[in-house]
């Protein structure tokens, strides 16, 4: 960061309290909005940096990086985060609404360092960079989109999985509990415990019943 002013760096030093994530994040939210450039030296500032120019927490800042997304990036990054931390593509694109938007918003998420590939083959599997970025962005929908996304999830799991079912009960459970529907996530967390018990994996059986 050698071409940035030191006032800057101490300016964003202070508001991240020696928080790396948050310095990361700053740096990447300024360059989003056209306050810093790349030139050959480095970053260059292309106006004065404002306090107001910095978000006041972690939280914050990533909410105005998920704000300056594309509005299709937006949206393929809230339907991931109902998925999980971790999601495939072929789940996200089986979803409502995200099918023509799916390979783009990945390949923005990516670009812009939200979301990382952690698999290629046999099935594309990306994760988000940090917990929190999942997290911010699964609040920032609205508690009843979020069950209707649930429940379109485990929909999708249940027609998909075939010879994977089995491994898939507690996820299908967990997404038709969050959706609202317990009558739904009842059999398949007793049929995820009941397996759990067979193979001595007790810890977990006790948590899914």
């Amino acid at each position: 960061l050698g071409a940035v002013p030191p006032a800057m760096m101490k300016l964003v030093k202070e508001r991240a309290g020696g928080n790396p994530f948050y310095i990361e994040g700053v740096v990447r939210h300024l360059l989003e909005t056209g306050i810093l450039g790349i030139s050959d030296d480095g970053y260059e500032l292309l106006r004065q940096v404002r306090a107001e120019d910095l978000p006041s927490s972690i939280e914050t800042l990533i909410a105005a990086r998920l704000d300056h997304l594309t509005s299709h990036a937006r949206m393929v990054a809230q339907h991931a985060a109902v998925i999980g931390r971790s999601f495939s593509f072929d789940l996200l694109a089986r979803l409502p609404h995200v099918r023509e938007a799916a390979a783009s918003g990945v390949a923005e998420l990516c670009r812009r360092e939200l979301v990382f590939e952690t698999r290629r083959e046999p099935h594309r599997e990306y994760i988000f960079k940090h917990a929190l970025t999942r997290d911010v962005a699964y609040a920032s929908i609205l508690a009843g989109r979020r069950r209707r996304l649930h429940a379109a999830i485990a929909g999708a799991l249940e027609a998909s999985a075939g010879a994977r079912q089995e491994a898939l009960l507690a996820m299908i459970g967990h997404h038709w509990d969050q959706a609202g529907k317990g009558s739904k996530a009842k059999p398949c967390y007793l049929a995820a415990a009941r397996l759990s018990v067979k193979r001595h994996i007790h810890d977990q059986a006790e948590d899914l019943y």
